[in-house]
């Protein structure tokens, strides 16, 4: 099945770009369509032959970097980060794409400098205090993580998708530091923020569930979850949760026909 819709989207990218002339600028947007569909490799050769054509195409070096970066290609990607900084005279969210890299690599010094970077010349500052956040979560410096989302959700008021990922991200912080009632209240705020405005919402509505489910409180952890279940019923691990907080509240044939439905689910997308 995987393969077959991996042929059909590139049958249909190509079709739809057939008439389309040879341009950096066509270039460019096959290789925005291909990546949207999952198709990175494919992407990347068509950002390629772009810059071919155009060499300072700082668009075509930013996306190249992600595409990289989502092929775990790390150096290939840095070095595409690198050109977009350079084409985009600094002021670019390449800053941002090349910390997110050094930190994958374990890199953390350089990443905290590029975040740093982000802060002073990109226009997402939100999101630049946001990824500085996630390294020091990552480096185990909670109080300066949090410090960071703080930051972030000041930078990102008026901007429900920056708010959201603020609270949210703030509320991952608390949880990882089994601080669950404190996560639980920014669960609430990302949910404020997020509601119908943030295709993922339903990840706090999960999240959320989780805590409940933490604090032993079993009936409103399942309440939660079937909410966010009801926004993406696929949501495995929603499922699996629930049917872990049913077996504490002994409902066992329940909890049996959730995980179940997750099996069902997984095997399908296989």
């Amino acid at each position: 099945m995987k393969a077959l819709i991996y042929f059909t989207s590139i049958f249909i990218i190509c079709v739809h770009f057939s008439c389309f002339s040879q341009t950096p600028e066509s270039f460019y947007q096959k290789g925005v369509e291909f990546g949207r569909s999952g198709l990175y490799d494919k992407a990347i050769e068509f950002f390629d032959k772009a810059l071919e054509l155009k060499g300072d195409y700082y668009e075509a070096w930013y996306l190249k970097g992600i595409n990289n970066g989502l092929l775990d290609k790390y150096n290939d990607a840095l070095h595409c980060f690198n050109k977009a900084i350079e084409f985009g005279k600094g002021k670019t969210n390449a800053w941002i794409e090349k910390g997110k890299i050094l930190g994958e690599m374990n890199k953390f010094s350089e990443a905290h400098d590029c975040f740093d970077k982000g802060i002073d010349w990109c226009q997402d500052k939100a999101e630049a205090l946001y990824q500085k956040g996630l390294l020091y979560g990552k480096m185990n410096l909670i109080d300066k993580a949090l410090g960071c989302f703080d930051k972030g959700i000041e930078f990102g008021q008026g901007k429900a998708g920056a708010m959201y990922k603020g609270w949210y991200q703030k509320g991952l912080m608390y949880a990882k530091n089994n601080m669950h009632n404190k996560a639980d209240e920014c669960y609430d705020k990302a949910i404020e923020y997020g509601k119908g405005k943030v295709e993922s919402w339903y990840e706090a509505l999960y999240q959320k569930g989780l805590a409940f489910s933490k604090n032993n409180m079993h009936n409103k952890a399942i309440e939660w979850l079937n909410k966010a279940l009801e926004i993406k019923p696929d949501l495995t691990q929603a499922l699996r949760a629930k049917a872990e907080s049913l077996r504490a509240l002994g409902k066992y044939e329940e909890a049996d026909d959730s995980e179940e439905k997750a099996r069902e689910i997984e095997e399908r997308n296989r």
